[in-house]
């Protein structure tokens, strides 16, 4: 059995303990830290994908936002599944355009 990706853990435990929330209709990240809410800046990686960087418990995680999305509605995925995006892009992160699927009926890898 694959192992858990290791992010996928950190963004729960993130998620769980409230320091980290994602608004699902916009895809905006923010961070709560002492009582403030801050947002984070979003970076988009050569695929497409919106990406942001977690700090937490002195580690760097590079994250991308439509895993925080399903991981925050619908729990962590299984190691052998992939999320994708239903239209094929990777900007729209609806909750209604993210699956889970096997690699070989992920779409648009």
């Amino acid at each position: 059995m694959p192992k858990l990706a290791s992010c996928d853990c950190v963004i729960k435990e993130a998620i769980d303990a409230g320091v980290i929330s994602v608004d699902k209709n916009s895809g905006k990240v923010f961070r709560h830290i002492a009582g403030k809410i801050k947002e984070l800046r979003l970076s988009t990686e050569k695929k497409g994908y919106k990406r942001y960087t977690l700090a937490y418990k002195g580690k760097v995680h590079k994250v991308s936002i439509h895993r925080t999305i399903w991981i925050q509605e619908h729990g962590i995925p299984s190691p052998l599944l992939q999320i994708n995006h239903i239209d094929g892009n990777p900007m729209n992160n609806s909750t209604t355009n993210l699956e889970l699927v096997t690699p070989s009926e992920s779409k648009y890898e």
